[in-house]
């Protein structure tokens, strides 16, 4: 899975302390909060990693578009994104952060997500 692999090269960047307060699927299992797993996760931030068609990425699917038109799911874009929205709100309404990697980002400049992701884990903000 490209998340995977996006997940490790990441990993690598982060220290040793860091990397002891890491979780994600393929280093020790999926993270759950309540009934939802998430993808990768350091103290309270979380970074998900969707793919663009699995999640339909607004950038790519009008609301009316079904992404994934075959088996159970048949969901338009705008009920893909219902569905991702209350279990993102669900999970900051625990006390995390979320950040949303997707894969064509990753997939078109690796290095600057990456480099996003330790700004964020590291709560640098370029802004300031």
């Amino acid at each position: 899975k490209i998340s995977q692999v996006f997940f490790w090269n990441l990993y690598n960047f982060l220290t040793d302390e860091q990397k002891t307060r890491c979780c994600f699927y393929e280093l020790n299992d999926e993270f759950r909060i309540n009934t939802y797993s998430v993808d990768f996760i350091i103290d309270n931030k979380i970074i998900e990693f969707f793919g663009d068609k699995w999640h339909a990425n607004p950038n790519r699917y009008d609301s009316f578009n079904f992404p994934r038109p075959k088996g159970n799911y048949n969901l338009s874009a705008k009920e893909i994104w219902e569905k991702d929205n209350k279990r993102l709100n669900y999970i900051i309404s625990k006390g995390f952060e979320i950040m949303i990697v997707w894969a064509s980002e990753v997939k078109n400049n690796e290095k600057e997500i990456i480099n996003k992701c330790l700004n964020y884990i590291n709560n640098i903000n370029k802004e300031e």
